[in-house]
């Protein structure tokens, strides 16, 4: 074999592996309804993609691992139990078949999913508590960990409240208390319970509320790191390093900072004005808000100045800004990339028994029997990203160059 040959083969090796890697980042998959249940398909072909599962049910199409390639998820239909649980595959294009994977492995059930950038939430009721744990996907070794466990401590009249267990490389690292609005839910828009109070307060050391002293300093910005629903709720906290309990009727909430957008009135009571006003990007606290029967929205504000208030104000008259604590950014999902380069990402929620919009696949309504969901843009034979030569060719250029030299 001459020197031109032999180069010309290993040219030859190079291009066909080449080819192999950018097909996988290429390959799409659409699923059909067959007969009562759902298949995967390739695109552009009637090649049905084998799986094996323990129960039929809906079928959905997400890159879990950001490889360029769908995972498979199968939401399965249980006879009996309030949740829907899911089982993910990876696709193995040597023997066309998608394979069960441990991308989600951990210590739980994977249940009612929904995805947001490179997080999974997965909520469950466990006896008799919701418990809701959202997954991170660990670009080192190529699977997803637990990031943190909510488990349902409490509520009032507009808010739900959580107890959060962060962990750090599969660790419990901290635990504090995250508080759901009941008109925002939604295990991605919890934030940290962050406490202050307008004046002095009972302090206790423990939740009999028999021991204790008076706080002779008001409290600002506390995070809450436990919660106790009796009669009343009780907020754990730290003090200078010490563990107290305080009633929760004797705080107010600081997660969210009002800014005042002109020259704004303020109110003893919805609609009974005062002379008192507030100016252009003045800051104040939420306190509570209320709709009258005008449908006009009335928020009860906080304002600390030369004279501290507490009265209303019309809605319209702020602008509602998060307030950025330390705390409250470290137990939020970061986004996935640079945010400073992409948009927050949007939640994928893998839809139960209400109609909801996904991400990779929008189901408004169930769709009817032999409906296509095809997640494909284009359906056409395999063929690698770059446009180069298909594997079939590159095999044959080298069969013939084999024949030319024997």
């Amino acid at each position: 074999m001459n020197y031109f040959a032999r180069n010309t083969l290993v040219l030859l090796f190079l291009f066909m592996f080449t080819e192999i890697a950018f097909a996988k980042q290429s390959i799409n998959f659409v699923i059909k309804t067959v007969g009562d249940k759902e298949e995967v398909f390739l695109a552009g072909t009637e090649r049905v993609i084998r799986f094996e599962r323990e129960y039929d049910g809906k079928l959905y199409l997400v890159d879990l691992d950001f490889d360029g390639v769908d995972e498979l998820i199968n939401e399965m239909e249980y006879p009996a139990g309030p949740n829907l649980c899911v089982e993910t595959y990876s696709y193995d294009a040597a023997l066309n078949e998608f394979k069960l994977n441990d991308l989600l492995s951990f210590d739980g059930s994977l249940c009612n999913i929904e995805i947001k950038g490179r997080y999974i939430s997965s909520s469950y009721r466990s006896a008799a508590q919701y418990q809701d744990d959202i997954l991170i996907f660990n670009k080192t070794v190529k699977k997803y960990q637990m990031y943190s466990k909510d488990i349902e401590s409490g509520e009032d009249e507009n808010h739900t409240y959580y107890l959060r267990d962060r962990y750090k490389d599969g660790k419990k690292s901290q635990s504090f208390i995250v508080i759901e609005n009941q008109n925002n839910r939604g295990v991605f828009n919890r934030k940290p319970l962050l406490i202050s109070t307008s004046s002095n307060i009972n302090i206790y050391k423990d939740t009999s509320l028999t021991s204790g002293d008076k706080l002779d300093t008001k409290l600002s910005k506390k995070q809450v790191i436990d919660i106790l629903e009796e009669t009343d709720l009780i907020f754990k906290i730290i003090i200078k390093k010490k563990y107290f309990w305080v009633k929760a009727a004797d705080t107010f909430f600081t997660d969210n900072l009002l800014f005042i957008k002109n020259k704004s009135y303020l109110y003893k009571i919805p609609n009974k004005k005062t002379k008192m006003y507030l100016i252009k990007g003045d800051k104040v606290t939420l306190l509570d808000e209320k709709t009258d029967d005008l449908g006009q929205k009335w928020y009860f504000i906080n304002y600390k100045g030369k004279k501290e208030l507490n009265m209303w104000i019309k809605a319209e008259a702020v602008d509602l800004e998060p307030q950025a604590e330390k705390m409250e950014k470290e137990s939020q999902p970061e986004p996935a990339d640079n945010p400073k380069a992409k948009k927050p990402e949007p939640v994928t929620k893998i839809p139960t028994n209400k109609p909801a919009e996904v991400a990779q696949v929008t189901l408004t309504t169930p769709p009817p029997k032999n409906a296509e969901i095809i997640k494909a843009e284009k359906s056409e034979p395999i063929k690698s990203a770059s446009g180069s030569p298909s594997f079939a060719l590159l095999a044959s250029m080298f069969s013939l160059v084999v024949w030319r030299l024997s």
